[in-house]
């Protein structure tokens, strides 16, 4: 699912100026869901957690970012410690120096996962210190992320607490967004942005339309972005350019079919010369029997000529539509990336339930033409 994205920004623009806590450091190698259960009992709303800096395994939690900045990086989010509210006070998340990679192994082996999902982690952490969030209680540990997988078996008692008006975390209401019925109003956009169409694009003649599927949050601001549809799929066959003519390939038609006309001349010049009497009419038909058959024999060898170029001809076709292809592909990739970044700026009135703005998950089309 995540590899449709191809570029994230590692580490979000308001860290830089977050405010850093002492922790206090419990081991430096945090095995088991007990560590993390220890570190989240811990945690109070005012004070920073007592952070285990170093190795942590086998860690539940909940995945709840994944968010791309056309940089080919990627932003990941877990939800550690549940807040009773269904929030999390504590959050592990991979700053600019442990960047994720959109086309590394970790994300790689995340193809089968979704937002929402119960994942099991292993990781290890770069400080024994947490980073504020603004704006609200929780907290963000800088992790290096090395596993993130479907949790298994997780106790109740430790998984994630849902508030109670949160959807089910089945697959039916991760794809589609609750209902008018559950007195949820979908959000609608107030303020888009134009994509940056790349000049190599507009060189390259490519027009699409990338589907992208994203959570519209209760401020009106679009997050966890991914591709699910990509520019790329809108490519001409790239063997296209190869199965076309050539000029060497219409003279090869063009000489045998002016050899088989000699051929068939000479045959009746033949003919006719054994039917006539007359000595010097039987001698004339003959030699231009035999001249036919001598542009013939000329023609066949053009012909050969002609076929060995329009083999070439072909093979460099071939080589060149397959090099067009690779950069129309790497065209089509950049018109992805700026799909999510022209998103990322779109303002929306917030959808709501019963009232009270909310997270809505939506979908939406980002169009790139010549026109443009």
């Amino acid at each position: 699912m995540f590899c449709s994205l191809r570029s994230q920004r590692a580490w979000p623009f308001w860290l830089a100026s977050a405010i850093l806590w002492p922790g206090t450091i419990l081991a430096q190698d945090a095995r088991g869901p007990a560590a993390a259960r220890q570190l989240c009992q811990k945690t109070a709303p005012d004070k920073s957690p007592a952070v285990p800096e170093g190795n942590f395994k086998s860690w539940p939690g909940k995945l709840i970012q994944f968010l791309p900045d056309g940089l080919g990086h990627v932003t990941i989010a877990v939800g550690l410690c549940p807040d009773g509210q269904g929030g999390f006070s504590v959050l592990l998340q991979n700053p600019m120096d442990a960047p994720v990679m959109l086309d590394g192994a970790l994300v790689k082996s995340m193809q089968n996962l979704s937002l929402d999902d119960l994942v099991e982690v292993d990781g290890a952490i770069l400080a024994n210190s947490a980073v504020a969030l603004p704006g609200s209680a929780r907290w963000a540990i800088p992790t290096q992320f090395l596993r993130i997988e479907a949790s298994v078996n997780v106790p109740a008692s430790e998984k994630p607490v849902k508030s109670p008006e949160s959807p089910a975390a089945d697959k039916s209401s991760k794809s589609a967004p609750p209902s008018v019925e559950d007195g949820v109003v979908q959000p609608v956009l107030i303020r888009k942005v134009e994509p940056k169409y790349t000049p190599r694009a507009r060189a390259l003649g490519i027009t699409c339309g990338v589907e992208l599927d994203l959570v519209v949050n209760a401020s009106g601001k679009a997050e966890n972005i991914r591709v699910t549809r990509p520019c790329e799929k809108a490519l001409g066959n790239r063997m296209g350019a190869a199965a076309s003519g050539s000029v060497a390939a219409a003279k090869v038609k063009e000489l045998k079919s002016q050899r088989e006309q000699a051929l068939t001349e000479a045959g009746l010049f033949r003919k006719r010369a054994g039917e006539v009497t007359d000595t010097e009419d039987r001698a004339r038909m003959l030699r231009r029997a035999q001249q036919l058959e001598n542009e013939a024999n000329d023609l066949q060898t053009s012909i050969a000529a002609a076929q060995k170029q329009a083999e070439t001809d072909k093979a460099k076709r071939s080589t060149a539509a397959d090099e067009n292809f690779v950069r129309m592909q790497d065209a089509a990739k950049d018109l992805d990336d700026n799909a999510v970044i022209a998103v990322m700026q779109y303002e929306f009135k917030p959808g709501t339930r019963n009232g009270q703005p909310v997270s809505i998950r939506a979908s939406l089309t980002v169009d790139f033409n010549m026109g443009r």
